[in-house]
């Protein structure tokens, strides 16, 4: 799949060109709303933007998510990288507003129209409620769509249960 940012990507910079060129879907700004659920929560709307940029060496994506509650409270941020790996898996490593740090691992593919992003956590820190977070992201059409899964130790059975889903759009320009 070729992107409008494929040509300015350095083949000899990384060894896996493919996985990034398909990472570079992501580069732009988005925007949109999504809802949260859990066990131990109200349910709850929020607006997000959440933008991602090739970092100064093109061997990474930098992103920023902020998220505000319909009532226009800050809800969430984020701040992180994705990367390649040597093995061509993803990584996706991120510092929270609450302290929490995640490095999540996966694969990217090539969909009709589009990119699936799936990750696992291998890495959780300074959150003692978490046990696991899954993300899947899938762009089409510039539609940005993601669920967010989460196991803690505040339910009584710690599976992975959906948290969030949200569709975000590409803002024009981008």
């Amino acid at each position: 799949m070729q992107t409008p940012h494929s040509s300015s990507y350095p083949e000899s910079n990384m060894g896996h060109t493919d996985e990034m060129t398909l990472l570079l879907n992501f580069v732009g700004v988005w925007s949109g709303e999504g809802c949260g659920v859990y066990p131990t929560i109200r349910p709850f709307i929020y607006d997000e933007v959440l933008a991602f940029e090739l970092d100064h060496d093109q061997t990474a994506l930098h992103y920023v998510q902020k998220a505000l509650v319909r009532e226009n409270r800050p809800s969430h941020m984020e701040s992180g990288f994705m990367k390649v790996l040597p093995s061509g898996h993803i990584q996706l490593s991120n510092a929270q507003n609450g302290g929490r740090v995640e490095v999540l691992t996966g694969q990217i593919q090539e969909i009709k129209g589009g990119v699936s992003l799936e990750l696992f956590s291998s890495v959780l820190d300074n959150d003692p409620r978490m046990v696991q977070t899954h993300r899947v992201y899938t762009i089409v059409d510039n539609q940005l769509s993601y669920e967010a899964g989460m196991s803690t130790t505040t339910t009584d059975t710690p599976q992975l249960q959906n948290h969030l889903r949200a569709q975000l759009r590409k803002m024009k320009g981008n």
